[in-house]
């Protein structure tokens, strides 16, 4: 059913990687406006903390797909960070879910249920992969 050992193909990589580098781009701009603006409250500093996490993930993934460096597991990711990806998104559409009951959008439900099974392959994937590690 699903392969994850499959190659995306290293054109498919490269954009993919251009679109992470932009990102980077992105996250740079509003860190410098951030900065730019001199305010000290707490809250920026946070908001500047999170952009700086971000910016390290999206440009070690952009690194990692424009110059064909693979992790030592083998893959883009590490297990734990798709752990930790599939674990946020699937608590986020749990939390849709019930709001979508709640309010009886039925459209949104469907997207969150399929989400939901999306975060729990990768789940799968990601465990598959650590296994194999150790």
């Amino acid at each position: 059913m699903f392969d994850e050992d499959r190659n995306a193909g290293r054109a498919l990589e490269i954009i993919v990687g251009l679109i992470t580098a932009f990102i980077s781009i992105a996250i740079v701009a509003l860190l410098t406006m951030l900065v730019a603006k001199e305010t000290q409250s707490l809250a920026v500093v946070v908001g500047c903390a999170i952009l700086g996490v971000l910016l390290y993930w999206f440009g070690q993934l952009s690194y990692r797909l424009l110059f064909n460096k693979a992790k030592s597991s083998g893959g883009l990711l590490s297990p734990a960070t798709i752990k930790f990806w599939c674990g946020l998104f699937g608590i986020g559409a749990l939390c849709g879910c019930v709001f979508a009951i709640i309010s009886g959008e039925f459209n949104v439900l469907l997207i969150c249920v399929l989400n939901l099974g999306s975060c729990i392959v990768g789940w799968q994937v990601a465990s598959k992969r650590q296994r194999r590690i150790e």
